[in-house]
């Protein structure tokens, strides 16, 4: 049986790649979905390579591993919901931090065949700093991984 990671976030290059993990890989697969959420806000925080303790009341006076669990749990609860609205019946993970990382970390937790992403055009300033997740998953590993593209561009 093929094992499919689908990585899911907000958006329709997300909701596509779930349809086409389906189309593709048909009800015999089993799936998992992986949400990535960034990290809540830790009051000391580094700023430019300073640390910098907060100044100001914390607006969430809860201990930091309370805020991780909601945080993972409410990851983990999107990407069950969102692989539901793409048709798909997937086991669902949620994950915190560096996407690459965590998407990286749940294919080798679980032993994956495939990574299916979506892919997020960036406009050329963005992608100096930032990194498409599909493009960097292609380079750091050597399971197979499936891009898919929206198809509200022009493909000429």
């Amino acid at each position: 049986m093929t094992t499919v990671l689908i990585a899911l976030d907000q958006s329709d290059a997300s909701h596509a790649a779930a349809l086409a993990a389906a189309e593709l890989f048909g009800p015999d697969a089993s799936y998992l979905a992986i949400n990535v959420a960034d990290a809540p806000f830790d009051e000391s925080a580094f700023v430019y390579g300073y640390a910098f303790p907060a100044v100001m009341p914390a607006m969430d006076d809860r201990p930091m591993s309370e805020r991780v669990y909601e945080t993972v749990t409410r990851a983990r609860l999107e990407a069950a919901r969102m692989s539901e609205e793409a048709g798909v019946s997937a086991t669902a993970l949620g994950d915190m931090g560096d996407p690459v990382t965590a998407i990286l970390a749940a294919a080798d937790e679980y032993g994956v065949d495939v990574i299916v992403t979506g892919w997020h055009d960036r406009n050329w300033f963005r992608g100096l700093f930032d990194k498409p997740v599909g493009e960097t998953l292609v380079h750091k590993t050597n399971i197979p991984v499936l891009i898919v593209p929206t198809h509200d561009h022009d493909t000429h």
